[in-house]
């Protein structure tokens, strides 16, 4: 519940975020504008998921899965959190929600674990 919530205000942050730049971007040409923007974002929305899918992974089945995609599971949340923080440079308040939904999957998924391993 409490992740859907956090999930409900990345999304709100994102389009705020979206409908911000549409407005404050007016006198750049666009062609500059999406050869600047395009490739960044791409870069972190790539990591960010990354950084998501090693936070509900790992806790689950890092025990279980062969060494090779543990590493490459923790070079992605790696990349994540660089990603995270490129994009706290442009948007702190959209970063510090991603950051709050990450580490709540990860605690939250971490002390269930063991709980669904006993059953």
């Amino acid at each position: 519940m409490l992740s859907h919530l956090y999930a409900f205000f990345i999304g709100h942050e994102l389009g705020k975020s979206e409908k911000n730049s549409r407005e404050n971007d007016v006198d750049v040409p666009v062609t500059q504008l999406n050869e600047i923007a395009n490739p960044a974002r791409t870069l972190i929305l790539i990591g960010l998921g990354f950084l998501f899918i090693a936070s509900v992974i790992m806790p689950f089945y890092g025990g279980y899965l062969p060494d090779f995609i543990s590493y490459a599971l923790l070079a992605g949340a790696v990349l994540g959190a660089f990603s995270l923080t490129a994009l706290a440079i442009f948007n702190f308040r959209l970063a510090l929600y991603i950051f709050i939904f990450v580490t709540f999957n990860t605690v939250a998924f971490g002390f269930l674990a063991p709980i669904i391993d006993m059953l």
